[in-house]
């Protein structure tokens, strides 16, 4: 009976009843890491677009659109970290389902803020965190635990030169695609503008 019990023979039932981890291919990992890389980055490097219609539409200085975006650097890189450990404990996709939910929630705050603390907390605070679970910090855990170790650093080239191609991919699209309502208002503010200026230079 005491050979039942070997713990060569335990360990084999273990690995016998427990169920194998699921494991992607490299072509679905780079497929997926570097669409949703894509989309991310790209959609951030596009920001710098939006600065001149949002600060005169709203009324602020330049310098408001770029302390957001300073912020939105500093959420990124703290974050991250916690990002990448909430991926090793609970998984990546739901990790990157609540990134970009984040991602959407920001996005919204960004358009519709009135003041330079909302726009800020958006922009910043929520698009920063977002990005932290939308790109690297989750995308590279999960290529290193589905591609061979001969051939992970290429892999993790790949997601990262996906990034680089957001920018050449989702800039002109934001800029061909722009609302014309804000694009609008943009207008009649330069005009209103102009029509002040042009009132106080009359001669008196």
């Amino acid at each position: 009976m005491w050979l039942m019990f070997k713990p060569d023979t335990v360990c084999a039932h273990m690995q016998a009843t427990t169920p194998a981890r699921t494991t992607l291919s490299m072509t679905q990992v780079l497929i997926c890491g570097a669409f949703i890389v894509t989309l991310s980055m790209g959609i951030r490097h596009g920001f710098g677009l939006w600065l001149q219609p949002i600060t005169m539409d709203r009324g602020w200085t330049r310098e408001t659109f770029a302390f957001a975006l300073a912020v939105q650097n500093i959420a990124w890189g703290v974050a991250g970290p916690f990002a990448g450990m909430l991926a090793d404990r609970f998984g990546a996709y739901r990790v990157l389902v609540v990134g970009a939910l984040l991602y959407s929630v920001g996005l919204v705050i960004m358009a519709l803020a009135t003041s330079g603390a909302a726009f800020t907390g958006g922009t910043g605070l929520i698009l920063g965190m977002a990005q932290s679970g939308t790109t690297y910090a989750v995308v590279y855990g999960v290529i290193g635990r589905n591609v061979a170790a001969d051939k992970r650093s290429w892999a993790m080239g790949v997601a990262a030169a996906a990034g680089s191609f957001g920018q050449f991919l989702m800039v002109p699209v934001e800029t061909w695609h722009r609302p014309l309502g804000l694009a609008e208002r943009v207008v009649r503010a330069g005009l209103r503008r102009a029509g002040h200026h042009a009132v106080g230079a009359r001669p008196a």
